[in-house]
């Protein structure tokens, strides 16, 4: 890679553990088979798109998968299965993330959403046990705040304009190649995580 001044971390997959399937068998317990039409890893319909992008609120969001199930659902059923993807913060990642912050200028960009970024801010504390965990970051941006999402090439160049930074010395760090490609295109450069956050090509962040 060329010289690299900054770095932009995704968080779900890379920092964060996740697991997709766990919500996907969750929400088919709740609406069903067909729930797999509306969301999958791979693929989801624009209620979730705008859930992300802060286009609509949680109590939105809750009211239209009711009425995918057809029946009443209590909100916490609802939350617990949306959020059962969320899995561990690894402090050996945020050690990571720490030494790299010691010799460039680190960022963070989510897609996420209010219902998640609630319950993600309960496991960061829990596991940090003192420090914000968005105090790692010069930057945290979250896509249901910003109103986009990745991989729209236009949140990467807001934060690299933003913050003055030269997008060909940006590595923005994401374990979903669609956005990694996006970043691309946006004169990033990018690294496509298949794996652990802490893998050799990456070692010379450090």
């Amino acid at each position: 890679m060329e010289a690299v001044n900054a770095v932009i971390f995704d968080l779900g997959g890379v920092i964060l553990n996740i697991d997709y399937l766990a919500t996907e068998k969750a929400l088919r317990q709740l609406i069903g088979a067909r729930s797999e039409e509306y969301y999958q890893q791979s693929r989801q319909t624009a209620l979730f798109d705008d859930l992300e992008t802060g286009h609509i609120q949680p109590e939105e969001f809750r009211r239209s998968i009711c009425l995918l199930a057809g029946r009443t659902l209590p909100n916490e059923a609802i939350d617990q299965a949306w959020n059962a993807m969320l899995g561990d913060l690894p402090l050996a990642r945020m050690d990571f993330v720490k030494r790299v912050a010691a010799r460039h200028r680190v960022f963070l960009l989510s897609n996420t959403n209010a219902i998640h970024k609630a319950a993600f801010e309960l496991i960061a504390e829990q596991a940090l046990q003192g420090p914000a965990f968005d105090d790692y970051f010069e930057a945290a941006y979250y896509s249901h705040q910003m109103g986009l999402r990745k991989p729209n090439p236009a949140i990467y160049r807001y934060i690299t304009s933003r913050h003055g930074l030269d997008p060909a010395a940006t590595l923005f760090i994401d374990d979903n190649l669609a956005n990694v490609e996006a970043a691309r295109q946006a004169g990033l450069q990018s690294f496509h995580l298949q794996g652990e956050l802490l893998t050799a090509p990456l070692n010379f962040l450090i």
